[in-house]
């Protein structure tokens, strides 16, 4: 009986012990793992795997979820997990994980909603996290990346505590009561100019030069601070795959987008639209960015990123059916390459849709000034050959550039290097004398368009000489030089001791070296 009481006793406070601290998981009874080896358990959670890599949910969880699994995607195909309020513990729990990303997935109504403890390397993006007491902690982690989720109406936006490295942009972080609490942490808190920070709901600045990021940062403590906080909420779209791959236009606005859509017209010439100026696209497909907006009062903007992949500038901004125009455009605010950032602004009371056009990209990169160090007419057996050219793509980028060069009947494909600017490289191995290399260079944009050098109608080529074409005459030298100087000295003593033939046995022997040195053969 009494060893009963004792157990019962250990139960009990092991029970308790679980309970002590808001980061751990409550209520074993509704909590799924992904387990360190792939299963899930227990097997009727409504998770699924194919490959122990992907993770899909199919329905919300009530409860908890842990993860023990490193190197694994967990995709909540905005399914739920759901808790129960104060008292109900972690969402989704990792300890000790790398490389483990969430996403597409609704946190609420738990005590944290997502922790990250002793991990790295971790991608958290696109889940909304709403109703918890803390939305997102992170413990004692690293190198972990935060962005396009979207925290509202908790107690606690974001916590760090003793964690470093992180990156945590591009987030919407609204209605919460602390934004961020920070303890012993130092982290990122924007993407830089470019991709720009977060929209914090209690910021309010002044954007003088018009790029929808505010002029002064978003104090966060004597450690961190968000330098280029944005001053709308931040939205993502996936494009369809029938426009390209992989693609997402991301947009930042202080009106409320209701809706984002996509068309396309067939090419035409010239298009004449229901709305707008008459447009001439020649043979190219125009394609169309519409958003659905809200606003009643001041001025609306809009800053919008495009995958070039998706559409070529120049690009035209218009205002519902077109009668109005921006009150302020700039389709050149930021250009990294891959893609354009644009700006324009409008009266948000008349506004209801946004429409933004361009062109699909038809055009081939420009493949020019290609040359080689050494130079084509001083390539040796031991050297090896440095090309380069120059290649551009205004309309989506560069996406890839590959050096194909033949010797001896064999063809060895290289991929070339972005060295700085528009220059690409690649470097030809060292080749045998007499060798005949010919190359030529490809280049691909990010919608598929291919150049190559062979359209110009003429190759790029080169011969290997001999290492040292002058070796017969060096030889010749090292080999005659002597002879001639033992010659001269015997003569010389020659003349001494007979004077009278000296002359002409000099001559004789000047006449006899020089045919011999003439005739040499090399």
């Amino acid at each position: 009986m009494k060893t009963l009481a004792v157990a019962t006793l250990i139960m009990l406070l092991t029970s308790m012990l679980s309970l002590v601290y808001h980061s751990q998981v409550a209520a074993a009874s509704s909590t799924v793992y992904i387990n360190a080896d792939g299963s899930i358990q227990p097997a009727t959670a409504p998770i699924s795997t194919l490959d122990n890599i992907n993770y899909n949910f199919t329905g919300s969880v009530h409860g908890h979820v842990v993860v023990e699994r490193d190197n694994i995607v967990i995709d909540g195909s905005g399914h739920t997990v759901q808790g129960s309020g104060i008292g109900s513990g972690v969402g989704v729990f990792l300890t000790s994980r790398n490389n483990v990303t969430i996403k597409n997935l609704v946190v609420r109504t738990h005590d944290v909603g997502i922790v990250l403890k002793n991990t790295l390397n971790c991608y958290v993006f696109k889940n909304t996290l709403t109703d918890n007491e803390y939305a997102l902690e992170l413990r004692y982690s690293s190198n972990n990346l935060i962005s396009m989720n979207n925290v509202t109406y908790n107690d606690n936006g974001i916590g760090s505590y003793s964690s470093y490295n992180n990156s945590i942009y591009n987030n919407n972080i609204i209605n919460t009561y602390f934004q961020v609490r920070s303890e012993n942490s130092k982290n990122s808190f924007d993407g830089g100019h470019v991709l720009g920070g977060n929209y914090w709901s209690d910021y309010a600045n002044a954007d003088v030069n018009n790029d929808g990021i505010g002029d002064s940062p978003y104090a966060i403590d004597g450690n961190n601070s968000d330098n280029f906080p944005l001053l709308g909420e931040f939205y993502s779209y996936d494009i369809n795959p029938q426009f390209g791959q992989y693609l997402e236009v991301t947009a930042v606005s202080n009106s409320t987008v209701l809706g984002f859509n996509i068309y396309s017209v067939v090419p035409f010439t010239p298009v004449n639209l229901t709305f707008g100026p008459e447009v001439s696209n020649g043979n190219s497909e125009l394609r169309f960015l519409l958003f659905n907006v809200t606003g009643e009062t001041n001025l609306g903007f809009l800053r919008l990123s495009i995958p070039k992949a998706l559409m070529a500038a120049p690009y035209t901004m218009i205002i519902n059916d077109g009668s109005t125009s921006p009150v302020y455009a700039n389709d050149k605010l930021l250009d990294n390459g891959t893609h354009r950032w644009l700006y324009f602004s409008y009266q948000q009371s008349t506004t209801r849709t946004l429409w933004v056009w361009g062109q699909k990209d038809t055009t081939p990169p420009t493949i020019s000034n290609v040359t080689q160090r050494p130079e084509a007419s001083n390539v040796y057996p031991q050297d090896k050959v440095q090309v380069y050219a120059s290649i551009t793509d205004p309309q989506s980028g560069v996406k890839q550039a590959v050096l194909e060069y033949a010797s001896n009947g064999t063809m060895t494909r290289i991929e070339m290097t972005n060295a700085e600017g528009d220059i690409y490289t690649a470097t030809i191995p060292e080749f045998t004398k007499d060798t005949n290399i010919t190359y030529s260079i490809t280049a691909v944009d990010n919608v598929d368009n291919n150049a190559t050098t062979n359209q110009t109608g003429y190759p790029h080529q080169y011969k290997v000489i001999p290492e040292y074409p002058s070796l017969g005459w060096l030889t010749i030298l090292i080999t005659t030089v002597p002879l001639l100087t033992f010659g001269f000295r015997k003569k010389f003593q020659e003349q001494e001791r007979n004077p009278k033939s000296s002359r002409s046995t000099t001559l004789t022997w000047n006449e006899a070296s020089l045919s011999s040195t003439c005739l040499a053969p090399l």
